[in-house]
């Protein structure tokens, strides 16, 4: 079992992002920027403005919801685990200027056993500096179902609901994403266009094309590494380095890619896709062992310069 402590994920500079207590199996997240930031980059700091991070802390208690930013699903309870999960998440990367949204959706709970546990659901968003604990940030807003006050229960929802919080961030993360990016037609073209792209990234990881993975990923793991307030340099000198020493575990077998069925769903008001299978998951991931568990490479598509990148 793999859990980083909660200061880890900001003293390694790790793109960790997701800790969920109640892990059974070695199931390694990670976004575009693969392991860049865990290893590549972890030495040296840019200048001397303070390093902030956006931090989300959430517990959801024998309740079937789901957490989402900006259209982006961030946690959600399981059957398996009782609809119980908590942890935290490093959210910076989903964090736009102007409006941004909290979204928690409330869906009728199955009757389980008695448990001492009662319903609920706890979400704050907080920034944290460099080194800091998860919880010990500046918190921004938190939202609490049942209320302080009591009032209606997650027990007594009997269809869907949604409850959406709007918050203006007065720190930026530091991403040059927001600048390039503008909402898309979702159409026939575009949709070709964005499987071809999770067709070449699937089979640049077959091939274990360290060089194919560093054009495909360049514009992620660099706005990532300013996200993470690491020297973007160091990441393009050691990206293809740490690639490849990430391909060569014994296990990196990858998964088959079923491109006839995967899930395009626009988030951030139509600005950013994301790419999923029929279950929700990241399409690209490696065949999961015994021993080892598996990677797993979440997918979200943006229009460029004329062209869909990965952007994150």
């Amino acid at each position: 079992m793999i859990f980083f402590t909660y200061r880890s994920v900001y003293n390694n500079g790790a793109h960790l992002l997701q800790q969920e207590a109640g892990m059974n199996a070695v199931h390694r997240i990670l976004a575009a920027t693969v392991i860049i930031l865990t290893t590549a980059v972890a030495s040296g700091e840019l200048g001397t403005a303070e390093k902030l991070f956006y931090i989300i802390n959430y517990t959801i208690t024998r309740c079937n919801a789901e957490i989402e930013l900006n259209g982006i699903t961030v946690t959600g309870s399981k059957k398996e685990d009782s609809f119980s999960v908590t942890g935290f998440a490093d959210i910076g990367i989903w964090i736009r200027p102007g409006s941004n949204r909290l979204s928690v959706v409330i869906k009728p709970t199955p009757r389980m056993k008695d448990s001492v546990f009662n319903p609920g659901i706890e979400v704050s968003i907080s920034t944290a500096r460099e080194g800091q604990m998860s919880d010990e940030g500046k918190k921004i807003f938190e939202y609490r179902f049942p209320g302080k006050d009591g009032g209606e229960s997650p027990a007594d929802i009997k269809k869907p609901v949604r409850k959406d919080v709007a918050f203006k961030p007065d720190y930026i993360p530091p991403s040059e994403l927001w600048d390039k990016i503008k909402p898309v037609k979702l159409d026939s073209a575009s949709r070709k266009l964005i499987i071809t792209l999770v067709k070449d990234y699937h089979a640049a990881f077959v091939r274990k094309d360290a060089d194919a993975l560093y054009n495909l990923l360049l514009f992620a793991s660099m706005d990532v590494a300013r996200l993470r307030h690491r020297p973007v340099e160091d990441v393009k000198t050691k990206m293809k380095g740490a690639l490849k020493e990430m391909m060569t575990e014994k296990n990196f077998i990858m998964a088959p890619l079923n491109a006839g069925r995967l899930v395009l769903k626009p988030v951030l008001d139509g600005m950013v896709i994301q790419v999923t299978d029929t279950a929700g998951e990241a399409p690209v991931r490696t065949k999961a062992t015994k021993d080892s568990g598996s990677y797993s490479f979440p997918v979200y598509a943006g229009f460029i310069d004329g062209k869909w990148i990965i952007v994150r």
